[in-house]
């Protein structure tokens, strides 16, 4: 008796839960799902993003401590070139290095390839500003044994969204500030497009606004610690 009404018990929740019953769903892409990229070919984003941004920050730090210790700074503090030479210099100089790094780099890894002019502009801009950085940073150090602890940090700080890049189900907050951040997933957007739209220019503004607030940063800082008499 008991076995019986068990049964019945079991039936009578089975039909009033809908369980057991055969449950279909649908699913809808919003855009065409893309091909994963290779492990190998996947790593090239994060190398431009992070190998060409250090490149210029590191390289500008390092002739700045060359030209404190040639004592090329007081020839410059005479001459009628001014500040403003003297920054674009150096960037253009650290701009044209990550440029022939980038495309070596992305040649040799994917070939020629018809989003390699828009990669190398994002390199660019990106390029320039960790320049800026450097020089902005580096004006504040007598030489490189000093700066390496501060070059260590920013290392840190700047390879932080590798995390996500690999893990994208992980992002901490303060992530998209980085610019590295922005600038690995909108280069792994351009190689291995996903469909996703109107990304690139906004992208671009922010990356020449930032540019530019380092720039004049970088001219009022490299104008007091080293075109000045004493530093």
């Amino acid at each position: 008796m008991d076995e019986a009404r068990l049964e019945e018990g079991i039936s009578f929740w089975n039909t009033a839960g809908n369980l057991g019953q055969p449950v279909t769903y649908r699913q809808e892409l919003l855009r065409p799902a893309s091909e994963k990229p290779p492990f190998n070919l996947n790593l090239l984003p994060m190398l431009l993003a992070l190998e060409v941004a250090m490149l210029g920050f590191f390289f500008v730090a390092a002739l700045v401590f060359q030209e404190k210790e040639e004592g090329s700074i007081r020839a410059f503090r005479v001459s009628p070139a001014g500040t403003w030479p003297y920054i674009l210099s150096k960037a253009v100089s650290n701009v044209l290095l990550s440029l022939l790094y980038g495309v070596l780099l992305f040649v040799f890894t994917i070939g020629l390839r018809p989003e390699l002019p828009a990669v190398l502009l994002l390199v660019a801009l990106a390029g320039f500003l960790m320049t800026t950085v450097g020089l902005t940073i580096g004006v504040f150090f007598k030489s490189l044994s000093e700066f390496v602890y501060i070059l260590a940090g920013i290392m840190v700080v700047i390879s932080l969204p590798v995390v996500s890049y690999f893990l994208p189900s992980f992002r901490a907050a303060f992530f998209p500030f980085i610019p590295t951040y922005p600038l690995m997933f909108g280069i792994r957007e351009l190689i291995f497009s996903t469909g996703k739209t109107g990304f690139y220019l906004p992208m671009l503004l922010i990356l020449a606004a930032e540019v530019l607030v380092i720039l004049v940063l970088s001219r009022v800082v490299v104008e007091r610690k080293l075109m000045k008499e004493g530093h």
